[in-house]
């Protein structure tokens, strides 16, 4: 194998490429929208408000990703695939970056492990086929480094040109690696002084550009700290919160050899940059030769991002904010190996490929995702739901966690919105018709539903009450035409001497949407609140989750609430225009009911979650 010809090899590279990008396309194609990818759809797609301080605040937001994600939909519509394209795509841009590596290696064993470890993990490869900015910055980052690794070694200006346009970009998918690009623009700076390359006109034009736009994204980075948006990474522990969450992602397990194995990968990237050190030439241009660059770049990382957690008490990076780690590990292993006297390069060029090979094999499904976090809910729960509408034509209420939320809301939005909002919560209660729920929940809904569709891989399911629930009407309000630009619209308010007991509640309400903007960016919402004025429940339906242009449109809605407490006050069913932006709806019909039927008040003690998440090592999502 090592004797292979450059010639033949990069036919094989090209096949495989070509394999690869073809099972991405596929996998982008039929599996279905994960949470981050609908909340980036509804946030910042759909609403075309996607630039930086202008659009809802919150790391979901990867500007470059969502800007080129508004153009698909905008020329294509909203199909997954079509939301997907612009990771897609940027796995060609990946097999280029690669391919420029190898005229940096000696061996094919080197490039045989750089393919491995960016074409061949099936794990990695899950973000080239998601709607999220992580596919782009890598391939920006990788395909950057490459045009980098080539200007120390010839100095030409057109290659730091490349680099700064491709860090750019990908600093624009990725806002975490501010940090990397201003380490990396060190070490360039180091090396143009040194090589006096530094002060020239269109050098220096250059990188005022770059400094520009790096210090651009500081600030913001800056004011996602002061929102406290940047909630990954909680924790002290170094290893646990960044590597052994990265290992997990990549590798999809935690296991103590496997830490131990990259480990020793490590030792050996580090030992061989100090032996290429101490071989070569004493002066400055030794610290950017490819095996000591990428070395001392890692290293400079770890020790970075650990001294910003101290200092500045800033998150460590947790398992894909922190893939510019593993991107590092692999460049610095590959040219490390580059250096292995023969006989250590067949054994890494047996081992890596063989297991990225049979773990890639064993675990390529067109169905999931790899990890928990980008967990999907199968086509069939939604057609099941559909077919149980089609039996009475009437809207029935659907309960579900806040994660599954948006889940069901994108397959909704697509389907035309004929069926209710999920009601969400934190803790699963027995209130509703039905409900997308977890298999561990079973214990305590195997009382109220029957499981009528079990999805394996995360382990969900979608419950059907066993007793229908009884809705006793309590109050209601006359039809009603409403218009202007008022942020709230309320429809009804009342006080607890309406009710007899403490049961749920349900607001079903019938609206015909005249003229309202497109999509509408409004809340319809049931809130209820105690005697101390505080809120004990705040069920909303978010319209722009059911159609990019209601006009013309009526819809039946139902929102529930929980058991109301012994200090409930009031209730209030109410529109939030949130823009403010002028509006003309007519509401036909609104009643509030009691609710009754068996265990109608009883919820899963709050306990029981983080129980069984220590037992099962599983998140619940």
């Amino acid at each position: 194998m090592i004797l292979i010809s450059e010639k033949y090899f990069n036919k094989i590279y090209w096949s495989v490429c070509a394999l690869v990008f073809l099972i991405v396309a596929l996998r982008a194609f039929f599996v279905p929208f994960a949470p981050d990818e609908a909340t980036t759809f509804f946030f910042y797609v759909q609403s075309d408000n996607y630039l930086p301080y202008k659009a809802h605040v919150y790391t979901n937001n990867h500007v470059l990703n969502s800007a080129l994600t508004n153009i698909c939909w905008h020329l294509f519509g909203s199909h997954p695939f079509v939301l997907r394209l612009p990771n897609v795509f940027s796995f060609l841009m990946l097999c280029f970056g690669v391919f420029r590596f190898f005229r940096h290696f000696n061996t094919v064993s080197s490039k045989i492990i750089l393919l491995s470890f960016f074409i061949l993990t099936l794990n990695f490869l899950d973000f080239f086929e998601l709607c999220r900015g992580y596919g782009i910055s890598l391939a920006a980052m990788i395909l950057g480094l490459s045009y980098l690794t080539d200007y120390f070694k010839t100095k030409t200006f057109k290659y730091i040109l490349f680099f700064s346009i491709c860090w750019q970009l990908a600093l624009a998918a990725n806002l975490i690696l501010v940090v990397v690009l201003t380490m990396l623009l060190f070490y360039l700076f180091v090396f143009q002084g040194y090589n006096k390359v530094f002060f020239s006109v269109k050098n220096l034009i250059l990188q005022f550009f770059n400094l520009f736009l790096l210090a651009f994204w500081i600030k913001f980075s800056f004011f996602y700290r002061e929102k406290n948006v940047l909630d990954s990474g909680a924790g002290e522990d170094y290893w646990q919160v960044t590597f052994k969450s990265l290992i997990a992602w990549i590798y999809g397990a935690e296991n103590l050899w496997l830490q131990l194995l990259v480990l020793t990968g490590f030792c050996l990237i580090v030992t061989f940059a100090l032996l290429k050190f101490f071989k070569s030439e004493k002066n400055i241009n030794v610290f950017f030769l490819p095996t000591v660059f990428y070395a001392l770049m890692l290293v400079s990382l770890i020790i970075v991002f650990y001294l910003q957690k101290k200092i500045l008490n800033v998150n460590f990076p947790e398992d894909r904010t922190g893939l510019f780690f593993y991107v590092f590990f692999a460049l610095s292993l590959a040219f490390a190996i580059n250096e292995f006297p023969k006989l250590i390069s067949i054994s890494a060029l047996v081992f890596i490929p063989l297991a990225s090979i049979f773990y890639f094999v064993t675990n390529l499904n067109f169905s999931n995702f790899s990890s928990a976090f980008y967990f999907t809910m199968p086509e069939t729960f939604y057609d099941t739901l559909k077919s149980e509408y089609d039996k009475t034509g009437k809207i029935f209420t659907i309960g579900g966690h806040r994660m599954r939320e948006v889940n069901f809301s994108f397959w909704n939005y697509r389907g035309g919105a004929i069926l209710n909002h999920i009601n969400d919560g934190e803790q699963m209660t027995m209130n509703c018709d039905y409900y997308y729920a977890m298999k561990c929940e079973e214990p305590y809904y195997k009382f109220f539903y029957d499981e009528i569709a079990y999805e394996e891989k995360w382990e969900h399911v979608l419950l059907k009450r066993k007793d229908e629930i009884k809705r006793k009407i309590v109050a209601s309000a006359p039809t009603n035409n409403y218009n202007g630009k008022d942020e709230f619209f309320e429809f009804l308010r009342i006080t607890d001497t309406l009710f007899a007991n403490k049961n749920c509640l349900e607001a079903e309400l019938e609206i015909k949407f005249n003229t309202v903007p497109k999509p509408f960016n409004a809340f319809l919402v049931f809130g209820v609140e105690n005697t101390e004025n505080e809120i004990g429940y705040y069920k909303r339906i978010p319209l722009n989750m059911l159609a990019d242009n209601l006009n013309g449109k009526t819809k039946m809605f139902k929102l529930v609430t929980g058991k109301m407490s012994l200090d409930f006050k009031t209730a209030a069913v109410y529109l939030w225009n949130i823009d403010r932006k002028d509006c003309d709806f007519t509401l036909k019909t609104l009643n509030v009911a009691e609710l009754h039927a068996k265990g109608i008040n009883f919820v899963i003690p709050e306990n029981f979650y983080p129980l069984i998440e220590s037992i099962t090592k599983k998140p619940h999502l």
